[in-house]
């Protein structure tokens, strides 16, 4: 005996379907008379959302003259009419499994969707009954994007993405800037984290394709659903949506304070925000699975390391999007061929899902071009001495900012969410919220006039651009102890000038791994079936893997750059 498909009840979100009556001027009809069925029954939507079993191979027709849904022979294709007069558009049709062999077609704007479902028999491992429901495909979103050129969400699993898009919570993003203080140094770049976070969801729209282009290997309880991609999307562009005001800096400045990905799982799991109440209309536990995937956690490694690992959509955006705004040509990486040249690899057990791997040696100078990238913008951007020197002086300002507020001392303009972040290194959700790059530097612009010297001056410094210099360290005077030495000479010439040598001169230790694959399961498929690690393949990854690059600079005010660099660099 076959059942309904409940995955409808999931994949078919309650918006879909609406009462009888007219359509709204202007806007494509929906079908909402209901289902017709063999034998002239007709199954109204209005009582029943989860579709009722029908006996029968045929399709079911929409009640409407003005709709037609034609079955191709190979039922893989449906042939869709719009209107009375026009022509008819053929719709691919994406077939994704999940424990009841779910099938939905993706359509377009305007066209109408048929999901397809059947309770499969254990014994007999075939599919008698089709369950039939017609629904309206969510409005397309297509944005013009200058890394990736058209950014387009059409299909039925990407219709999250606009409306998450929509939420506050992903539009404060729009005001948080994704290299916090680096156009002091690039003027170009003062990109948001909104624009990086929908080119992390672009790309996983990418990865998906790639990937559902490679799981007919699987089976079918491992496949890329429509729900599991789903997931995957609206975890790719929230990955960052708990980041504080200029980015991580902001919590490089108060390390006693919870990090952005503590603050992204608020975020999802809060009933109050609209982000969860967006992610829990699709389905209740969306946002914990949704937090989950953030976290790198998933019952598909392959998936999982989509949207946390070494090669995930949040690297494959920020390297290409940060060179671009910051003209660093060399940052740039062959996408297509790194999403191409991924494949499955091997499970660790019969009934694991495989991780994601590397496809032969043809797949490796897409990886090798990748780590290089990310090389190159660590030493020439993430690393630049103007945009070090600047975050080390907003990180000067708020420490004694956070002293002054221990204090008791009262300052103009502090946001309310540093004040309970002063006293007890949290604070409220609400308020974390209402924090972006306009209300800090609102506030610091209010911090000129403060009594405080340090704060005052500081503060006037950075809103001015008057950055602090730096002296960089090379060889043995980069190692400890004697980088220590040449910054207990710097603070001696400091305090000598007058000025306070533990605030205003500092030792700045800048360090990367551009490439370790030591704890990540991305391996090199060969067709024999052997897997190596990319290290032991490719000679430059084998040189690269574990090795750390460093700066070490000291950084102080102008007015001491001569003296200091007299007596460091003699």
């Amino acid at each position: 005996m076959f059942r309904a498909n409940r995955e409808i009840g999931r994949l078919s979100s309650p918006s879909l379907f609406q009462k009888s009556g007219p359509a709204a001027p202007g806007r494509t009809p929906r079908l909402d008379s209901g289902i017709e069925r063999p034998g002239g029954l007709t199954q109204s939507t209005q009582t029943r959302r989860k579709p009722a079993a029908v006996a029968t191979t045929g399709w079911a027709s929409p009640p409407s003259s003005n709709w037609s849904a034609v079955p191709r022979p190979d039922n893989r294709r449906l042939r869709v009419a719009r209107r009375p007069g026009r022509a008819a558009v053929t719709c691919p049709l994406t077939v994704g499994f999940s424990e009841r062999d779910t099938a939905c077609l993706a359509g377009r704007q305007g066209l109408v969707c048929v999901l397809l479902a059947g309770d499969a028999s254990r014994s007999s491992g075939t599919i008698a009954d089709r369950t039939h429901d017609f629904i309206h495909c969510p409005t397309p979103m297509i944005l013009r994007d200058p890394v990736h050129g058209l950014v387009s969400f059409e299909t039925v699993e990407a219709a999250i993405v606009p409306e998450l898009m929509a939420a506050a919570e992903t539009q404060r993003l729009r005001h948080i800037r994704q290299l916090g203080l680096t156009s002091l140094a690039f003027p170009g770049a003062d990109h948001t984290r909104f624009s990086h976070a929908v080119g992390a969801a672009h790309v996983m729209m990418l990865f998906v394709q790639r990937l559902r282009a490679l799981h007919d290997e699987l089976p079918f309880w491992q496949r890329l659903t429509t729900e599991r991609a789903r997931d995957a999307l609206a975890a790719a562009l929230l990955h960052d949506v708990g980041h504080g005001p200029l980015s991580h800096l902001f919590e490089q400045a108060m390390p006693d304070c919870p990090r952005h990905e503590q603050w992204t799982e608020r975020i999802l799991l809060d009933p109050g925000t609209q982000v969860h109440r967006v992610l829990a209309e699709h389905d209740p536990q969306l946002p914990v699975r949704v937090a989950r995937l953030v976290h790198g956690e998933n019952e598909l490694p392959f998936l999982a390391h989509t949207v946390s690992g070494n090669f995930d959509v949040d690297r494959c955006d920020y390297l290409l999007r940060d060179a671009h705004f910051t003209g660093v040509g060399y940052g740039n990486f062959d996408l297509a061929w790194l999403v191409r040249s991924l494949r499955l690899g091997a499970a660790s057990a019969p009934s694991s899902a495989p991780p994601l791997a590397i496809d032969g040696p043809k797949g490796l100078p897409a990886i090798e071009s990748f780590v290089l990238a990310r090389l190159f913008m660590v030493q020439q951007v993430y690393f630049h001495k103007a945009s070090r020197a600047s975050e080390w002086m907003l990180t000067r300002i708020l420490n004694r900012v956070r002293e002054l507020l221990l204090d008791g001392t009262v300052l103009p303009g502090v946001p309310p969410a540093l004040v309970s972040l002063a006293h007890t290194a949290d604070a409220p959700l609400g308020e974390y919220l209402a924090l972006d790059d306009t209300v800090l530097w609102s506030a610091l612009s209010a911090w000129r006039t403060s009594t405080d010297p340090v704060v005052h001056d500081l503060s006037n410094r950075l809103c001015s651009r008057q950055l602090f210099k730096t002296v960089e360290l090379y060889g043995q005077q980069a190692q400890a102890p004697d980088r220590l030495e040449a910054l207990s000479t710097a603070r001696s010439i400091a305090r000598a000038e007058g000025f306070d040598p533990e605030v205003y001169v500092g030792l700045d230790i800048a360090s990367d791994t551009p490439f370790d694959d030591g704890n990540d399961s991305l391996a090199v498929m060969f067709p024999s079936g052997i897997q190596r690690r990319p290290a032991e393949v490719s000679f430059l990854l084998a040189r690269l893997r574990g090795q750390q690059q460093q700066r070490v600079r000291l950084i102080f005010p102008p007015e001491l750059r001569e003296r200091i660099v007299e007596a460091v660099n003699p």
